[in-house]
């Protein structure tokens, strides 16, 4: 069995993203989208027939190596949506990833009456530069907001087919190397190393302000 394998040695994990507001959550709704990689693909990298009894077992390696790549990145390598959850609205912009951010869908609050609010699309707009995507105000965030009440429902990743090469070719290595390393001969303190070539990926693409 192929351990969780995050916070592997040799890749450096970025801090948070700045501007996202730190008295609340962040929470993954759910994902769609085919993963970047396909199976196939990989059989082809590894030039082999995994056959059906091993495709489950494949196909959860190559979940785990998109999701590592994605974190070690701060990028969105499938559809994704998310939800923000707030004590208050913060004093500026509130920041959303990973990136690219697809669409904000919806920020909703309670009045400390207790009426549910659903703000405006003309009330807020998103920025989006370099390195970050973020929602402000058009004007000010409300002020009469219900503490713990404050959702931002939003999507993000690359549409499919458009997912950076160094990614795509990360995930295939990497899953191809975990998938190397199965048998117990070879399985221990090898397991948890990232190929030096996947590490050199991941940096070409991670975001850089975060460095």
């Amino acid at each position: 069995m192929v351990r969780d394998p995050r916070c592997r040695q040799g890749t450096r994990r970025r801090s948070r993203p700045e501007g996202t507001a730190m008295n609340g959550h962040r929470r993954l709704v759910e994902r769609f989208d085919p993963e970047p990689v396909s199976r196939t693909e990989i059989e082809t990298h590894l030039r082999i027939d995994v056959g059906d009894a091993a495709d489950g077992y494949m196909e959860g390696l190559i979940r785990t190596a998109v999701q590592y790549v994605s974190d070690s990145t701060w990028l969105g390598l499938v559809g994704e949506r998310w939800e923000i959850g707030l004590r208050d609205f913060p004093h500026g912009p509130i920041s959303l990833y990973p990136l690219p951010l697809r669409e904000v869908e919806s920020i909703e609050y309670r009045t400390r009456e207790g009426d549910e609010v659903t703000l405006g699309a003309a009330e807020y707009r998103t920025v989006i530069r370099t390195g970050t995507a973020t929602v402000e105000p058009v004007e000010s965030w409300p002020k009469d907001v219900d503490p713990e009440s404050v959702r931002v429902t939003y999507t993000t990743g690359y549409q499919p087919g458009e997912a950076p090469a160094q990614a795509r070719h990360a995930i295939r290595m990497l899953t191809a190397h975990w998938y190397s390393m199965r048998e117990p001969a070879v399985m221990g303190a090898r397991v948890n190393e990232v190929p030096m070539s996947v590490t050199a990926l991941i940096d070409q693409i991670a975001m850089r302000r975060f460095r």
